[in-house]
Parts: structure tokens; C-alpha cells; sequence
């Protein structure tokens, strides 16, 4: 797939919302309240790279900074817009005392909700630290390839064609414009950085984030189902029209990993014969 250059509009009230307030700035109420800990636990689900602490002294590599600000713009978005959608039949589950669903969509909304201020909390430290261009991404002298698991791993059956007949290249379209929607600014300093020659490094770090994304859409998916399923017992259609739509939505999206991850591999293994 090849990007077309469109200019894409910023939306005046997101940079509104994403204002950080004075209280954020610093980010240690963030830390104060825990937030850093998810923050390393997340960010360690897909090996990627982290931010030093409120209190870090000295300069951040400049890549780092720029990645972590424009990526969590869009995460913030994303996980805002998810916890509109499930508030909703989160309360509705809660006056129709139907209490397993409700506290898997409890528990959800509050995974949203500390994710929304982790992206945040990412963001304040931007804002903080020094960044330093002169630091260079890190290469790992001996990287590891992926190794083989009997879920993430691709099947010998998935090939690139079986998920462009399932639509995946317009889900990643409509995706990535989703992306850049989010992302879109009048700040400077936010802009998408494109790798079009990544390292074998970068390549193995995002086939660890295909894995991690996977598990939380299909997380997500697994939580869809029992609210849908009450919502059919007491004859709530059109919720469990709704509740099934998200379902398909994160199904679609774990299908989406996949097919990076199968086209991520064909260059893995392109690397692989390359220092063979």
C-alpha cells in the first residue's frame, strides 16, 4: 500500500482537550498516583521505549520525545472515544443488575480511564525534559528473532492475500486515517516520523507491538460478548446490536495485527537471510 499525500485538518477542540492542566505539567502527580508503574508495565507488553521519571536530570534522545508526544496524542483519542462507547451500556447493565457484565464493563472503562492518563502523564513529561537530536536510536548488536508461539505466531495458511480478501487493507486505511485525524496539530513540534528502511531492531519491536495490540483487541472482543448476551436475555436489542458492534470492531482490529505481523515477518526473514 502506498500513502497518498492528503493534508489533513487539525480539530481545534481536541487540542483543546488535550491541553495538560497545571497540576499535570510536571507529571509527578501522575507518579504520585501510580500511573507510572502501568506506564512501565504497558510500555514492557511491547518492548517499547521509555521515558525517564519527573526527576530525571539531563537530556532525552530527541526521537524518543517527538514519538512518544505524537503517539500519545492518538492513544489518548483512541481510548477516550472507547470509554464514551462503553460508559453507556456500562450503566445500563448496572439498573438491569446484570453484575458480571457490568463489572467486565467496569473493569474495562477503568482500564480505559487509567489509560487515558497514562498517555497524559507520557505527555507532561515531553513537555519536561530536554531532548538532545545529537542521541541516535539504539541497535542491538544481537537481536533476537521473534520466537515462535503457538497463538501470535503466523500459521502457515496466513498469507498477505487471505487478509486483503478480508478487507484488511481497508481497515488499515480507515485506521491510519483515523490516526492522522488524531494526530493532526498546529504544534511544531508533533509530526509522524517514517521509517521507510527500518532496522532489524525497529522491525522486531513492532512485531512485539502487533502482539501486544492483538491481546488487547482481543481482550476487548472477549469483554463484548457476556454484556451482549444479557442485553439478548432481557430483549435489549438494539444494545446488543451495539455491544456486538464493538465486538466486531475489536475483532477487526486483532486482524489487523495479524496481517502486520505477516508482512513484518517477510522482512524479518528477508534480514535474517541477509546475515546468513
Amino acid at each position: 500500500m502506498t500513502d497518498r499525500p492528503t493534508e489533513v485538518r487539525p480539530m481545534n477542540w481536541v487540542d483543546g482537550y488535550l491541553k495538560l492542566r497545571g497540576f499535570e505539567r510536571n507529571g509527578r502527580f501522575y507518579e504520585a498516583i501510580g500511573i507510572r508503574r502501568f506506564y512501565l508495565w504497558i510500555s514492557s507488553l511491547g518492548d517499547a521505549e521509555t521515558l525517564p521519571d519527573a526527576r530525571h536530570e539531563g537530556p532525552v534522545a530527541g526521537y524518543l520525545i517527538r514519538s512518544v508526544r505524537n503517539d500519545a496524542r492518538y492513544y489518548e483519542v483512541a481510548n477516550a472515544v472507547r470509554l464514551m462507547m462503553a460508559l453507556p451500556p456500562a450503566t445500563y447493565l448496572f439498573m438491569l443488575k446484570a453484575w458480571f457484565s457490568f463489572a467486565l464493563m467496569a473493569h474495562l472503562s477503568l482500564y480505559l480511564m487509567v489509560s487515558i492518563l497514562t498517555e497524559r502523564y507520557k505527555r507532561a513529561l515531553t513537555e519536561i525534559q530536554e531532548p538532545d537530536d545529537s542521541i541516535e536510536r539504539p541497535e542491538d548488536p544481537d537481536p533476537q528473532m521473534p520466537k515462535h508461539h503457538f497463538w501470535f505466531s503466523p500459521k502457515k495458511w496466513e498469507k498477505r492475500e487471505f487478509y486483503r480478501f478480508l478487507g484488511m487493507e481497508w481497515a488499515q486505511d480507515r485506521t491510519v486515517a483515523f490516526v492522522k485525524k488524531a494526530r493532526a496539530t498546529h504544534d511544531p513540534r508533533e509530526h509522524v516520523e517514517q521509517f521507510d528502511h527500518p532496522s532489524l531492531t525497529e522491525l522486531i519491536r513492532f512485531e512485539k507491538g502487533t502482539r501486544a495490540a492483538e491481546f488487547v483487541h482481543l481482550t476487548g472482543f472477549a469483554y463484548s460478548l457476556p454484556p451482549a448476551y444479557s442485553f439478548i436475555v432481557h430483549q435489549q436489542w438494539i444494545w446488543a446490536f451495539y455491544m456486538l458492534v464493538i465486538a466486531w470492531g475489536d475483532l477487526w482490529l486483532s486482524l489487523l495485527q495479524r496481517y502486520h505481523r505477516v508482512r513484518t515477518m517477510i522482512l524479518l526473514r528477508r534480514f535474517g537471510g541477509r546475515q546468513s
